[in-house]
């Protein structure tokens, strides 16, 4: 017999065998023999996103936000230890490997790294030096080390970047963010171009805004920033169709990343509902819970979120508290945060017909009013003043005019919010 005739004979046995088990009910069916294994959305996603960030061209942060804004850490850290393997220079090697060391929250070893570079005056390593100071909750360190860095050597780009992130998270005043601007106004490099965009979007001059947006994204960096700064500048200028078309648009693209999530969800959603367990982090997430709690007439729990960011000198958080405290009849209160606010920030109290119909005294405070007079020096009475006021009439409304730091910090980004407002285990 061929081997050809044996093996059908051995196959057709096979399958009479198999057969005769399955009617006597001695195989069990399969039903997913052929059901194809499906990816988690997670694990799709991280498959699928592709890291745009060219190592050659990094040694800060920056360089990275940059290029891949909103760029997951996780992917950041694996193609940077790739990256790691093929670098030749000793120093090079050395300072990837202290940005690495930033990226997995080991702050002293980053620090033990670029320590030597940054007190021999390379201003690349101090501004990481610094970082990873404030990283690792050491303000006053960092507050130190670049005073005596800026008196040692001359100061550039990277000094100034750095002083300006510890003026923005560590805020005590405006007067020192607006005299630093002076650098920033004037330089070509693109984080400056940027940060004009931040600023004026801070000062609510969202006109001026626009025409430094239409300068800056044309350098094809910081694609995803600009388009939340878009987005919120299309929302100001009353183009809200265009606003909400990015806000779909960073939905769908970033929806993992905190800045642009956060951002497009309030513009698009007044329905918003953050988890403020994940995006603890968020300075800006806390403030609008507080806002949804304060429109909903629910000022015990705006407090309850407030009340960190009012320990921060967070001035959006001083402005809402105040408004409350005032419609709570506890004017001195009232008084007493307007008055801080005014100490760091130019602060005005703007008051007006509503164009809109106001219904509960919450909506009182609104920005879509006809101005009719301003309250420029905030002081004890103000708050009473103001409550008299806006009780002279069913209509009149009020809105608080005062530069808004989120919109700097935004700059920074959702990896140095982490990591400032996260403690490493060695901390």
């Amino acid at each position: 017999m061929s081997k050809e005739k044996e093996l059908e004979n051995l196959l057709k046995l096979k399958k009479a065998i198999i057969n005769d088990l399955r009617k006597k009910g001695k195989i069990i069916e399969s039903t997913n023999t052929h059901k194809k294994i499906e990816l988690s959305d997670k694990i799709r996603k991280r498959e699928e996103r592709v890291l745009t960030v060219d190592f050659s061209q990094t040694e800060v942060i920056r360089d990275i936000d940059s290029q891949d804004y909103d760029a997951p850490d996780f992917l950041v850290i694996e193609k940077l230890n790739s990256y790691l393997n093929n670098v030749k220079d000793p120093k090079r090697l050395e300072f990837l490997l202290g940005l690495l060391k930033i990226f997995e929250f080991k702050f002293e070893e980053a620090l033990n790294i670029f320590q030597n570079y940054a007190f021999d005056g390379d201003s690349k390593a101090a501004y990481n030096y610094a970082e990873a100071l404030l990283f690792f909750g050491k303000y006053n360190e960092a507050l130190s080390f670049i005073s005596q860095f800026t008196r040692a050597y001359k100061p550039d780009l990277y000094t100034y970047l750095s002083i300006l992130e510890i003026l923005v998270y560590f805020f005590k005043g405006w007067k020192k963010i607006e005299k630093l601007f002076n650098f920033f106004k004037n330089s070509t490099d693109v984080f400056s171009k940027v940060l004009r965009v931040a600023y004026l979007i801070a000062k609510h001059d969202f006109d001026e805004a626009y025409n430094e947006f239409t300068k800056g994204v044309v350098t094809g960096k910081y694609k995803n920033l600009f388009d939340i700064y878009l987005m919120v500048i299309n929302k100001n200028l009353g183009n809200i169709d265009k606003a909400i078309q990015t806000a779909n648009v960073l939905l769908k693209r970033s929806s993992e990343h905190a800045c642009s999530f956060i951002h497009a969800t309030y513009i698009k959603d007044y329905n918003y509902n953050f988890d403020l367990k994940k995006l603890d982090f968020c300075p800006y997430a806390r403030f609008l819970m507080a806002k949804r709690a304060y429109s909903n007439t629910d000022f015990k729990s705006a407090f309850s979120y407030l009340e960190p960011l009012l320990e921060q000198n967070y001035p959006s958080a001083l402005a809402l508290a105040g408004t409350i405290k005032m419609f709570q009849g506890e004017f001195d209160v009232a008084d007493s945060y307007w008055v801080k606010l005014s100490e760091l920030v130019p602060f005005k109290i703007v008051i007006g017909v509503s164009k809109k119909p106001i219904k509960t005294n919450v909506e009182k405070l609104c920005d879509d009013i006809e101005e009719k007079n301003k309250l420029q020096t905030i002081n004890p009475g103000t708050a009473k003043t103001l409550n008299d006021i806006l009780g002279s009439s069913t209509n009149m409304g009020f809105k608080l005019i005062y530069p808004e730091l989120e919109f700097l910090r935004l700059f920074f980004g959702e990896r140095t919010c982490k990591r400032m407002y996260t403690r490493s285990d060695e901390s």
